[in-house]
């Protein structure tokens, strides 16, 4: 009797280890014709019957994520199932039309039908009516869900005690894109989707660089005018195929022809089966092309006498095409991206040498903790030859940043921001949201109001923290009327306060800016006073306000106090405010570096 648990335990092991599996797990982005508006009831009857696509697929797994809210598709969320219909748009739209599906239902059964003995996976994140310029960049709602429900699907995966690979992306999105400067701008930015997709959620499974991508475009089935040089449609679907025939492992798929409803530009049971067979012929065809799927090509492999069959040819951890992009030979286990050395030069300087590719961008990072939001970005290098080299004297290194305003925008005086919660850079700190006094307006041609704390970018020039209405003549009288934003640092421990640097300018010539600093519920420090930024909104090199050092771990507010401008519309502009800070958790003797190396293909 006593040997009963054993083998329970030991059968119960055996079932667990059968039912464990390696799934190539494909991504689907995009909006509506994403989402899918086939109507579901048509599977059942010819001509679509034939396709077999009416039942669930038991060979086939799906995770996906409401697109727009809990009343869209009836399909359970959040949870990997058999792939089936009901995860379309689900709103009744076209009428009868309660159940629908897209894409995925066509595209996952070829895949599994060409590749027999592979385990596939769809998981789907799309949302009707949203932009690539926007929605789906980097800092859009969108994009942060896409890969929130990417993430949290992988790991429902390997918490169920699977293994996967990232097999690619569909991509089928567009149409609100083809209206004012968004069409014009479709290809830098579906170039950078692709770059920053594969760089967010490659893995050690999968070569970031050479996840394969699929571009369903617009289609001549929507738009009449898709051909007529200088439209929206034309510009956008040029655009497709322009990224498709430049990125590395892209491909256009084209839909013609492929059936819509009447009128509209959503595709129907019939034209959303046609995307999904053209998406995987040209998945497929991708995958022909890298079979081993390190990120060379097959043609490729032969110049550089690699393993085509092999990922990693010489089993130094770090893929054969990773390895062609970074400098290192792919053929040498002992030759990969790493730190070679830190020389001794003198005193307390250092030179970093590292295996490099002549021509390529070096970024060199700094840490004292090594914690995920302490590293630092010291420079940027190219490599000159195989040996990258950058010398640092460690007593020069740069203060820690408290408080970062405008890190979402382009760095350099742009006005590029659209975040104003500030970037927690120091673990020993935390920083408020800018709030504003209750006076100040959105300034430009376009007047907007503070919103709850959140100051929004103006449509007039660059964007950037554009305030207006900053008219009084005094900074009592500014007091008074509201005009000024403020931020607070709160720290765990004794923290000295260095100094502020920023980014201004402004419309006119006659607005002031006053800066001071509180601790606690003390009195008011003056760090600047009448300051009057660049005129004409200038382009602006950044400005320091090297304050005497103290130091607290109380509450310490910055307030910056906006006067004496000449009209309620002339704007005063602020980006990149940075306040720099050292913590007794940062003077420990102990600095870290990296190099990063980012792959733009």
């Amino acid at each position: 009797m006593k040997i009963a648990p054993k083998i329970l335990l030991l059968l119960l092991a055996l079932s667990l280890s059968v039912q464990a599996a390696h799934y190539r797990v494909y991504l689907l982005g995009g909006q509506s014709n994403g989402n899918g508006r086939g109507d579901a009831a048509e599977l059942s009857t010819a001509p679509l019957n034939t396709h077999g696509l009416a039942a669930p697929q038991t060979d086939v797994r799906f995770y996906w994520h409401k697109t727009q809210s809990t009343t869209n598709g009836n399909l359970p969320q959040d949870t990997w199932l058999d792939l089936q219909v009901d995860s379309g748009h689900g709103v009744n739209n076209p009428s009868g039309h309660d159940i629908e599906f897209g894409c995925e239902l066509s595209f996952g059964r070829d895949m599994a039908d060409a590749n027999p003995s592979a385990n596939i996976a769809i998981i789907k994140y799309t949302h009707g009516g949203t932009n690539l310029r926007s929605d789906w960049s980097a800092s859009g709602s969108n994009y942060a869900t896409f890969v929130a429900t990417v993430q949290t699907g992988l790991l429902a995966l390997t918490e169920a005690g699977h293994t996967y690979e990232l097999g690619g992306m569909l991509w089928l999105q567009g149409e609100h894109d083809t209206g004012g400067s968004a069409a014009g701008a479709y290809e830098a930015n579906l170039t950078n989707l692709i770059l920053r997709v594969r760089s967010d959620l490659g893995s050690s499974e999968t070569s970031a660089f050479a996840l394969p991508f699929i571009i369903s475009g617009l289609s001549d089935s929507q738009y009449s005018n898709i051909t007529t040089e200088g439209s929206g449609p034309y510009t956008v679907r040029l655009a497709q195929e322009t990224v498709a025939a430049t990125v590395r492992q892209a491909a256009f798929a084209n839909s013609d022809g492929f059936s819509t409803y009447t009128g509209a530009v959503h595709f129907d049971a019939a034209g959303q089966i046609a995307i999904g067979k053209a998406c995987a012929i040209q998945m497929l065809a991708l995958e022909a092309n890298d079979v081993d799927r390190d990120g060379l090509l097959t043609s490729e492999e032969a110049s550089y006498e690699t393993d085509p069959n092999n990922a990693d040819s010489d089993h130094d951890g770090f893929e054969d095409g990773l390895e062609t992009l970074l400098g290192s030979n792919p053929l040498d286990g002992s030759s990969f991206f790493k730190i070679y050395s830190a020389v001794h030069q003198s005193g307390d300087t250092y030179t970093l040498e590292w295996l490099a590719k002549p021509g390529e961008n070096y970024f060199v990072d700094y840490s004292s903790t090594m914690e995920p939001e302490s590293w630092s970005e010291l420079a940027t290098v190219v490599a000159t030859n195989e040996l990258g080299t950058y010398t640092i004297q460690l007593s020069a290194l740069p203060t820690r940043l408290a408080a970062y305003y405008g890190l979402e925008g382009e760095i350099g005086g742009y006005f590029d921001t659209v975040s104003y919660d500030s970037i927690d850079l120091n673990t020993a700190t935390s920083a408020s949201r800018l709030s504003q006094g209750g006076g100040l307006t959105g300034g430009g041609s376009d007047s907007r109001i503070i919103n709850n704390g959140i100051f929004e970018p103006s449509n007039s020039g660059d964007n950037g923290l554009n305030l207006g209405g900053a008219t009084e003549t005094s900074r009592s009288a500014a007091i008074t009327a509201g005009d000024f934003f403020s931020f607070t640092v709160t720290s765990t421990e004794l923290t000295n306060y260095e100094k502020l640097v920023f980014y201004a300018n402004q419309f006119s010539k006659t607005a002031k800016v006053d800066i001071t600093y509180r601790i606690g519920g003390g009195n008011e420090q003056d760090i600047l006073v009448d300051y009057s930024p660049t005129k004409n909104n200038a382009k602006v090199t950044e400005y320091t306000v090297d304050f005497p050092d103290f130091t607290s771990n109380q509450e310490v507010t910055f307030t910056f106090y906006l006067y004496n401008s000449s009209a309620e519309n002339y704007g005063i502009r602020f980006d990149d405010i940075k306040l720099h800070v050292t913590t007794a958790s940062s003077d420990d003797d102990k600095v870290f570096f990296r190099i990063r190396h980012e792959l733009n293909n």
